[in-house]
């Protein structure tokens, strides 16, 4: 619908005190023209105004107004869409003189045209429409400001201040395209934003000086008088107008848009740097954290500091350097000529040999007679690297350097957000120099060897330089690459830092990855791909921790080049990857490093959520480096309230939850008001996406996913309330989460076997299956037998593949294996999926899709786990090779899954449930964190007993729950040599052992057992480009004397599996040629009959001998 223009003309004026706003109410007076009646608009603007702390609203009419100069502010409002009158033309001859003398004055809507009927602004002033249309996103609309400016202060730089809760169409009034405003000192303060889309091109809040007064012209979004779902942040916009243009100055920086305008200039600079020492070989000290491969590709392979992101593809050279919130270099190529050949050779035409250090990438590149190493590594905490070169054999006599930089300012801005370029050679510096007008963003490119410049080329939005340094008496020097966006001076100082001794960079950082690693939560299995995966995934996750002067320091989202970034909507792309601020990556990542024992990183996590927490309680989606804010999702808050229990109830930071319970029950507050329906659950409509961005489930009005979240928030709310002592909170937020998980068991079953994902607003459900309905079975929130039922689902080969879980059913008529939301395999889902299977007690699918998930840092980007994977071959989909939330699920599902950690610093108690395969005769995890305390666990398996050393710091309760083959017999259980009880929980599929003591600093529990027979979980080691075997073991029980396997292949196939039978074995069905591997482990055939059938089922039996007691 188009809003009609029937509202009246508001003339709003403002009386100040002598006194400050904190100490002294401000009147307003609106006045109203004698032919309108007052109406909701004009009550509406006097209530909002009435709201702002330290004001008051009062009607006057305009006939009564009496003597301007008694008010510091007017306020002229116009709604009105209609043809500017007369009246209002003889209103401007009462108002000028009041600005000219000092008066202050806000016009907005319609009233903005008024600037060129009083002669006031020359530009015209033009109008055009934006139809808010909800199409899933809600109808979100307001301005923003470039970068930051105090009429968005508590905002984050912008607001959406208007979200209809009807479709209807905004008149915008402003200046659009290449027109601007051009009264003398005017400034445009803010452009249309809608969506994620800054419209810089359409300018519709500046402000205009008038002799000694100003204007301040707002040309659109602002209807008082309609229901908006949004009506706190145009309150507080309101209330940032009025603070704007009251007599007190905002200490907050104020940008404009306008100020930037992209061009390329010389400067010169007289700082020196003297006595260059020229490189030095360095000496590398041996490490067992490092991938070494051969014959490097195409493939990207990235390096992270907290400062510096470098991203280079395998066979030379650096594609990218984000020095947030800025590109700093790009196109970084090497080239070299060796001693009497005249020809260069460009390093990244070569296939070199690549390492893979945890601070380092290093290239070893062979050349006709000579054998050449490239160093990369980058300081954990300042924004610099150092490239070192050294090489052996024939002389090199000149090494040239090629780079560009453009400085590129992160998405949403555009291109030209980072203005005009400076550029320069200093050979004092010993370095090609490059900043913005500002001088606030910097690049330098350096080096210990006296270079020269041989070629500047700029354009528009880029300086491109070529360095060469004649190394013909040398074996060795280093390039220094600092940058960022804390001026030249401290860029220079960043530059001198290690330029003596550049390997010094070199050994910090690698004794950085040495000591976090070792402060982390160790593992130490039988399996040396599990064990490097897990270390992997530790070193990858920490290395997005970013820390961006002036925003903030926690979790980025992804790595990749901004070559994939917003499918060219951006002439020059700002947007790397996902490398910026998420929160419900963040949330997802930080629970990981909880497992792990690194509590300072969640606390970043969750302080830089809470810093920009919406005034409404709202958690953003994401924030990028540049400052944008967006808070387009419906996820975040209540995973918000979830990972500050996890985090408390873990570390036990009473004081933490102490200080930011408001911020928790804002957060509730919010979740509660999106309950349109009153159906007791959250809802996406009109607050933002769910998971689901696009695809043929999207629209859902809520999903299964976002309720179970809901109804955990609920719960953990609860529990902070509780230990925060608000005990009434505490007792509503319990009973309402008993009351959203019946909702959700009751509602979302489908009788086919699993939970639905979404429901609609009429109440109708989606009818399909997909891998995020095991997060509420993950969280505990659904029924165990319905969690069981629908999780085998996710084991058949239609699911899951060799290298993790595909989203949706691939005989579903909408399975796209590439499609983000309908069939590629995130290893997000896969490691959800296996967190909720050992919640729900199936020990084999849960590390066999561990097992599967873990295999994918090998090929993809060494070291690194992938955002996405294609759904039927083993190639990459998706946008980024290196992703948080993909690394740390597995660390996750390892720590909490496989070994059951659960800690618990409020009670000083800690669960401790391994769930080992069968085949495991010992393992190893140490450091693991509750509160201050750390405990460690050894096993060993020998001649009919488990012995379990666990050892800790201090004393604490300990529930320890192994579980183990089904048909075990436990005989006994025994701590430090005497009896102990315990508890025995046997089912088909599995045995459990409960045992609740109290640690004391170091104890041996062992338990004799005569153990069950099970199938062993199978791997599958894919190579690029594979498809899957689609072999997959659905589930094992007990039945009668035999071991029960369900499996599921493709027909006609067939495959090799194996089996833990401790005992032997007397007869098997359904598996030939059936021979032992090792005392324990034996090996047999499986073949599945030829069908029609995409799939097919099959049922095998092993029946144990069970007259033997078992030995090893």
């Amino acid at each position: 619908m188009k809003i009609r223009s029937c509202f009246p003309l508001l003339l709003v004026l403002t009386v100040l005190g002598f006194q400050s706003h904190s100490s002294a109410t401000v009147r307003i007076g609106i006045l109203y023209q004698d032919n309108y009646n007052p109406h909701s608009e004009l009550d509406s603007l006097a209530g909002v105004i009435d709201a702002c702390n330290g004001f008051t609203a009062k009607l006057i009419p305009v006939d009564e107004a009496g003597d301007l100069s008694k008010f510091d502010i007017l306020w002229y409002h116009r709604a009105d869409t209609g043809a500017i009158r007369a009246d209002e033309l003889t209103l401007g001859e009462r108002l000028l003189p009041y600005v000219k003398s000092g008066g202050r004055l806000i016009l907005t809507m319609d009233a903005v045209r008024l600037l060129n009927s009083w002669a006031i602004e020359p530009t015209p002033v033009q109008s055009a429409h934006y139809n808010a249309v909800d199409e899933g996103f809600g109808r979100k609309a307001g301005f923003h400001a470039f970068r930051e400016h105090p009429l968005f202060r508590q905002m984050f730089g912008g607001a959406y201040v208007w979200h209809g809760k009807q479709d209807n169409q905004c008149r915008l009034s402003g200046f659009f395209d290449n027109t601007q405003p051009v009264a003398p000192g005017s400034k445009v303060i803010a452009c249309f934003w809608e969506y994620i889309y800054y419209r810089p091109e359409q300018k519709l809040v500046w402000e205009t000086p008038v002799g000694e007064g100003r204007i301040l012209s707002v040309g659109g979004c602002l209807y008082y008088g309609q229901p908006n779902f949004n009506r706190l942040l145009l309150q507080q916009f309101t209330n940032n107008m009025l603070d704007y243009m009251g007599p007190l100055k905002s200490k907050q920086k104020a940008f404009y848009w306008g100020d930037h305008r992209p061009d390329t200039v010389k400067i010169s600079t007289e700082t020196a740097i003297r006595n260059l020492r020229g490189g030095e070989e360095w000496k590398l000290s041996p490490t067992g954290d490092k991938l070494k491969w051969i014959a490097a590709g195409n493939a990207s392979i990235d390096l992270a500091g907290r400062r510096q992101l470098l991203i280079a593809r395998e066979k030379g050279g650096i594609e990218e350097i984000w020095t947030h919130p800025v590109m700093s270099l790009r196109d970084y190529d090497v080239k070299i000529e060796v001693a009497a050949t005249g020809k260069e050779i460009s390093l990244s035409q070569l296939s070199p040999e690549i390492e893979l250090r945890p601070n380092a990438i290093i290239r070893t590149y062979t050349i006709p007679g000579n054998r050449l190493r490239e160093i990369i590594t980058t300081d954990i905490h300042e924004p610099l690297s150092v490239i070192h070169y050294e090489w052996e054999g024939k002389k090199i006599d000149r090494i040239s350097v090629g780079f560009k930089s453009n400085l590129r300012f992160m998405w949403p801005y555009d291109e030209s957000a980072t203005g005009k370029l400076s550029y320069q050679w200093s050979d004092k510096l010993n370095a090609f120099l490059i900043n913005d007008a500002r001088n606030e963003f910097v690049s330098l490119v350096g080096s210990n060897q006296k270079g020269v410049i041989k070629n500047i080329s700029p354009d528009t939005h880029s300086v491109k330089a070529l360095m060469e340094f004649n190394v013909s008496d040398r074996h060795a020097f280093d390039i220094f690459l600092a940058s960022g966006n804390e001026g030249l001076k401290n860029c220079i100082l960043t530059y001198r830092k290690f330029l003596k001794r550049p390997i010094e960079l070199f050994n910090s950082s690698e004794l950085y990855y040495k000591e976090y690693l070792n402060s982390l939560v160790g593992i130490k299995t039988p399996d040396s791909l599990l064990n490097q995966g897990y270390r992997w995934a530790l070193t990858s996750a920490c290395q997005f921790l970013v820390n961006t002067p002036g925003i903030g320091y926690s979790l980025m989202a992804g790595y990749s080049s901004s070559a994939r970034g917003w499918n060219g909507a951006q002439k020059i792309s700002g947007r790397p990857g996902y490398a910026w601020y998420f929160g419900r990556d963040s949330e997802w990542s930080a629970m990981a490093f909880k497992n792990a024992g690194d509590f300072g990183t969640v606390r970043a996590v969750l302080e830089n959520l809470i810093k920009y927490q919406q005034i409404d309680g709202k958690i953003y989606h994401e924030l990028t480096t540049s400052g944008s804010v967006h808070y387009d999702a419906s996820d975040a808050t209540p995973l918000f309230v979830h990972l500050v229990s996890l985090y408390v109830k873990a570390s036990g930071d009473i004081d933490f939850i102490k200080k930011h319970i408001s911020s928790v029950h804002r957060a509730m507050d919010y979740c509660y008001s999106t309950d349109t329906d009153q159906d007791r659950l959250i809802e996406i409509t009109n607050v933002g996406h769910g998971w689901l961005e696009g695809g043929n489930l999207y629209g859902s009005q809520t999903e299964f996913y976002l309720a179970g979240i809901w109804q955990r928030a609920l719960e953990d709310a609860g529990y902070l309330a509780g230990l925060a002592g608000n005990g009434d909170k505490q007792q509503k937020y319990i009973l309402d989460a008993a009351a959203v998980k019946k909702v959700i068991n009751n509602g979302f079953w489908n009788e086919k076997g699993y939970y639905n994902y979404g429901k609609k607003s009429n109440g109708s459900y989606t009818d399909q299956l997909i891998a995020l309905a095991c997060v509420p079975a993950y969280l505990g929130v659904t029924d165990p037998g319905r969690s069981r039922k629908m999780l085998l689902e996710f084991s058949s080969p239609r699911f899951s593949t060799d290298w993790g879980v595909r989203m949706a059913d691939k005989t579903d008529s909408s399975f796209d294996p590439g499609a983000y939301h309908s069939g590629s395999i995130w290893p997000l889902f896969t490691g959800w999926i296996s967190l909720a299977e050992y919640r729900q007690k199936m020990y084999l699918q849960g590390y066999n899709h561990l097992l599967d998930n873990i295999q994918n840092y090998r090929l993809f980007s060494p070291g690194r786990m992938p955002e996405v994977i294609n759904g039927l071959k083993y190639e990459l989909s998706g946008v980024t090779p290196h992703q948080c939330w993909s690394e740390t699920m597995i660390t996750q599902a390892l720590i909490e899954g496989l070994f059951g950690f659960i800690p618990d610093a409020i009670h000083n108690h800690v669960t401790l449930a391994p769930r080992l395969p069968a085949d495991w005769n010992e393992t190893e995890i140490t450091n693991l964190r509750c509160g201050n305390n750390r405990l460690s666990m050894t096993m060993k398996k020998n001649a009919g007993r488990l012995l379990y050393q666990l050892e800790t710091a201090k004393d604490l309760d300990l529930l320890f729950n192994p579980a183990f083959a089904p048909g075990t017999n436990i005989k006994s259980v025994t701590i430090d040599g005497r009896d102990t009880p315990f508890k025995i929980i046997q089912t088909e599929t599995h045995t459990e052992v409960s045992i609740l003591t109290k640690l004391k600093k170091q104890v041996l529990i062992e338990i004799k057992l005569i153990e069950g027979a099970s199938v062993l979980a199978v791997r599958h080691l894919s190579n690029l480009g594979d498809t899957t075997s689609s072999f997959r073991i659905i589930d094992q029980e007990l039945h009668g004397e035999e071991l029960k396997v369900s499996l599921e292949a493709l027909p006609g196939s067939s495959h090799s599996l194996r089996f833990y039978l401790p005992k032997g074995y007397l007869s098997t069905r359904g598996i030939d040629n059936m021979h032992k591997v090792t005392d324990s482990v034996y090996e047999a055939n499986v073949a599945f009959d030829k069908s029609g059938t995409s799939y097919i089922k099959k049922t095998i039996y092993i029946k144990p001998d069970n007259s033997k007691s078992a030995s090893y």
